[in-house]
């Protein structure tokens, strides 16, 4: 049985091999991410109280009290104060390996609700206190008693993707309901996933949708917590690590397929995001 332990922090537990993180947070002011990320895990990010503004791939969402948030692997998100400010939030990270190994009676369909896309689900009243009750027990386990062990921390982990095979997603009618700078930053999102490998910038980007480039810069910087630049780049960095990893093209050829104008400004751009060059990227995950 793995060891697990509890970090000198309040609120927070993960296993030692970082497979499975539990983080509870209380925010009294407004605050918003100052920069975007997408990452190998599965994140599920419960909303205790309060609202948020979460962005996830190419849409934007105001996210409620009893709202549980899934984001699937390599989905670019991040989240950001509404009017209302206060919250209070838990998130779990988990790598999918954590649950490889999981009795045949689950089967397979038991990560089907993290596999198929990032969504939002409203719980009932009584899926919320179930859940809370979960979380706490979690949060506050204690490496000494039994409940800290990998037996319970799946068996919980398990039980909540149980509840998350029941749901089904948020509506998009709920997106329509949001403030018109939140729907403008979601049509921009789409706009930017279909048109990265072209040159688009603030300027060309706001001129497609007729507003200014100031009142862009602020909505979209308010609603996601990055800039419009740092959104494009982020996009063409996803695809270009997907290339580096499933062709044999070179890295010059792979910056001006996703739309940079040189290799240089590619490979400063891409080491920002990863914290590594193009080639060392392909190399250490094993690509053509």
């Amino acid at each position: 049985m793995q060891e697990q332990r509890r970090m000198p922090r309040e609120g927070f537990f993960h296993s030692l091999d970082e497979m499975f993180k539990i983080d509870r947070n209380r925010v009294d002011k407004p605050w918003s991410m100052r920069k975007y990320h997408y990452h190998d895990a599965v994140e599920l990010y419960y909303l205790v109280s309060g609202s948020r503004y979460y962005f996830i791939k190419d849409k934007t969402y105001r996210v409620r009290a009893g709202e549980l948030v899934t984001i699937c692997p390599y989905d670019i998100h991040a989240t950001a104060a509404t009017e209302q400010g206060a919250y209070e939030r838990v998130l779990i990270t988990f790598k999918k390996e954590y649950l490889a190994q999981l009795p045949d009676a689950f089967g397979a369909d038991i990560l089907s609700p993290i596999s198929e896309k990032s969504r939002v689900v409203a719980l009932t009243r009584g899926e919320q206190r179930w859940l809370e009750a979960t979380l706490d027990a979690l949060t506050e386990a204690d490496s000494s008693t039994d409940a800290c062990s990998e037996a319970f921390v799946k068996s919980a982990l398990v039980g909540i993707l149980i509840l998350l095979g029941k749901k089904s997603e948020r509506a998009d009618d709920e997106i329509l309901k949001m403030p018109a700078g939140a729907m403008l930053v979601s049509r921009i999102s789409g706009y930017i996933s279909a048109n990265f490998a072209e040159k688009i910038s603030l300027r060309t980007v706001a001129a497609e949708f007729f507003v200014s480039p100031s009142y862009l810069s602020r909505t979209f910087s308010r609603i996601t917590g990055m800039t419009i630049t740092e959104h494009i780049n982020a996009v063409r960095i996803k695809e270009a690590e997907r290339l580096l990893l499933t062709s044999d093209a070179t890295v010059s050829a792979i910056a001006e397929r996703v739309g940079f104008s040189s290799q240089t400004h590619f490979e400063r751009v891409f080491k920002s995001v990863t914290n590594t060059r193009p080639l060392d990227f392909r190399t250490k995950r094993g690509g053509k």
